[in-house]
């Protein structure tokens, strides 16, 4: 139910008080997880470049695609057996991580939101995950 549509009811005396607050406090969530997502893609996807120091680069269009934030920085480290090279990937924190998989679990982490569940019948209101 839209704001408009909550209070055009509310006027006509088809909502009570209590109704039409939870219809806006549902919307106001739904706002703020809105808000919230598009805030998480601008930065995914509109992140300066890195500043890397010696030995660390950008990453590179591949890397972009497969997960990487614009901002982190790469690391290229050859195996003693000349085999095979294992890539660092490093947050503008510092925090290393080992792989691609390991970069978007973090993310996702970060991304969560956490929400607040609110009941007319309780006493107590509680954080949900």
């Amino acid at each position: 139910m839209t704001h408009a549509a909550a209070r055009t009811l509310i006027d006509m005396g088809q909502l009570r008080e209590r109704q039409a607050a939870r219809a806006l406090l549902d919307l106001q969530r739904a706002r703020e997880r809105r808000a919230a997502a598009r805030a998480l893609a601008d930065l995914r996807h509109a992140q300066p470049e890195a500043q890397c120091a010696a030995g660390k680069r950008p990453p590179n269009e591949t890397e972009l695609r497969k997960g990487i934030p614009a901002n982190f920085c790469v690391e290229e480290v050859p195996r003693s057996d000349g085999t095979r090279v294992d890539k660092y990937y490093y947050s503008p924190a510092g925090k290393r991580y080992r792989s691609v998989t390991e970069v978007k679990e973090a993310m996702e982490r970060r991304a969560r939101l956490r929400t607040f569940v609110f009941d007319f019948n309780q006493k107590k209101h509680t954080w949900k995950e």
